[in-house]
């Protein structure tokens, strides 16, 4: 954070970090990110997919548009920290 070590529970996501910063070759700014934001996407799939079990199509689509609006997550989404990854799993899960 700020050039500093940003250490926080639990370390799957620095393992996913380091990862996604492999073709680069070093971590870089966007490569902390892309973790983050591919588990937003998971997240996004994963709710509509729940959706449509019990609406519409169109209901569940925009659903799951409406998802990702909320000010955390525009906020959290595009941040290299674990909040986004843990999103994903509690979705996957339910």
């Amino acid at each position: 954070l700020y050039g500093d070590p940003f250490l926080t529970k639990p370390p799957g996501m620095y393992a996913a970090i380091c990862l996604a910063s492999l073709p680069f070759g070093e971590v870089t700014p966007i490569s902390a990110r892309i973790p983050s934001i591919v588990a937003a996407w998971i997240s996004v799939l994963a709710i509509h997919s729940m959706l449509r079990r019990v609406l519409s199509p169109a209901q569940a689509l925009i659903g799951a548009m409406l998802t990702p609006m909320s000010l955390l997550w525009l906020d959290k989404a595009p941040s290299a920290e674990i909040d986004m990854l843990q999103v994903m799993w509690v979705t996957l899960a339910m």
